[in-house]
């Protein structure tokens, strides 16, 4: 958890990143069959978009493939690394601390559907933060109803409990042939660094002097002209086992003495590093 211990969470962990694709099949087809990560909401396919979740041990990787890409600015391509869900503690709380201290977010935003007993239930709620967004970055809080009929898990189960689950379920199959173990970092340009590393801190409830993490996640933030995530680092139990299956594949993309890339071709040009898991230390 993000925060002082015994400090109400306005942000708990990240719930999923999200992933905007032309085409869900290729980059699914990537990260669930080839790299074997756990699938936690299966491909599917509805009006408004074609969607799947795979697991990386501490959160989920969204790929979504909208049926109409007009919320995006002009010349934006795709793929790209659209957004970070945030878990908020209760997002009531989460929404007024960030008001408190001088952050702008969205109307909150709820997604209801009719259940199998004929009562409007709501799946989730989103908050877009809009001092971390731009029109190609959507960074918001995410709060998911414990009776949501969409959802392929089953009913009455808070998110960290769901979490808990999942993770026990990631564990079991091993990261996949990469040994994958987390997310780990993610790297980010803005076009206000000092400003911008403010707000997630302000999120993240942490000191100044504090590395930058939410639920042990760290972020890197570069300067830019834009909000905008650039890429995703995913910690592997070993690297020379990771980088033999991905040569092996013709997966294998940049590497440098600490960290390898996949492939930009296969992920149609998402960045993904892989660098080795630290041992815990007593």
């Amino acid at each position: 958890m993000s925060g002082a211990p015994g400090i109400q969470s306005i942000c708990r962990s990240i719930d999923h990143v999200m992933l905007r694709t032309e085409n869900t099949e290729p980059l699914f087809s990537l990260l669930a069959e080839t790299l074997c990560l756990p699938v936690t909401w299966p491909l599917q396919h509805s009006e408004f978009a074609s969607f799947a979740w795979v697991h990386v041990g501490n959160t989920h990787l969204e790929i979504w493939a909208a049926k109409n890409n007009a919320d995006l600015p002009a010349g934006c391509r795709l793929p790209l690394i659209h957004g970070l869900a945030l878990e908020p503690d209760e997002l009531v709380f989460s929404i007024a601390e960030l008001e408190r201290q001088g952050m702008a977010c969205k109307q909150p935003r709820p997604f209801q559907t009719v259940n199998a007993d004929g009562r409007s239930v709501t799946n989730f709620t989103n908050v877009v933060v809009l001092d971390l967004s731009s029109p190609a970055c959507c960074n918001f809080f995410c709060d998911w109803g414990t009776e949501a009929s969409i959802v392929p898990w089953a009913t009455g189960i808070r998110t960290r409990e769901r979490h808990e689950v999942e993770q026990r379920r990631f564990a079991e199959v091993g990261g996949g042939p990469l040994g994958v173990v987390r997310l780990a970092r993610v790297g980010m340009t803005c076009p206000d660094v000092e400003r911008t590393t403010g707000h997630w801190r302000t999120i993240a409830q942490i000191a100044a002097n504090e590395p930058l993490k939410i639920d042990g996640v760290a972020f890197d933030v570069w300067p830019g002209d834009r909000h905008q995530i650039d890429s995703l680092s995913l910690e592997v139990r070993s690297l020379p086992e990771a980088r033999a299956f991905l040569e092996q594949r013709g997966l294998l993309g940049r590497e440098t003495p600490q960290d390898l890339t996949l492939s930009e071709r296969a992920t149609g040009g998402l960045v993904f590093h892989l660098v080795e898991a630290v041992a815990a230390t007593n």
